[in-house]
């Protein structure tokens, strides 16, 4: 688990700046956008498994890593849904910082 763990950091520190560089509509957002929407809770996944393998009581690391892997799974679900039927990771989060439709940009 460690390796994949250590490949998600590398492919997190390309698929981040790839998304914020990616201009809003090209043909990489979309690719960009799929595989951070799979990388990012695979890699959370792991990192806190191990959290819960070094602070969680042994008698419930079972019920702590099922929850933990429900999750994941609602996390994968709505990544994916928002990158399908919506503007994606990358377009989602330009929206974040864009101004209200009813405001003009300042000059």
């Amino acid at each position: 688990m460690m390796r994949v763990h250590h490949a998600g950091n590398l492919a997190m520190a390309g698929l981040v700046p790839a998304a914020y560089f990616t201009p809003q509509g090209s043909q990489l957002q979309k690719p960009v956008d799929l595989a951070l929407g799979v990388v990012g809770p695979v890699h959370s996944h792991i990192a806190m498994n191990m959290v819960l393998s070094d602070y969680c009581p042994p008698a419930l690391r079972g019920v702590a890593r099922a929850g933990l892997l429900g999750m994941t799974g609602v996390a994968l679900v709505g990544l994916f849904k928002l990158n399908v039927e919506g503007p994606g990771i990358t377009g989602a989060l330009r929206q974040l910082w864009a101004p209200p439709a009813d405001e003009k940009p300042a000059r």
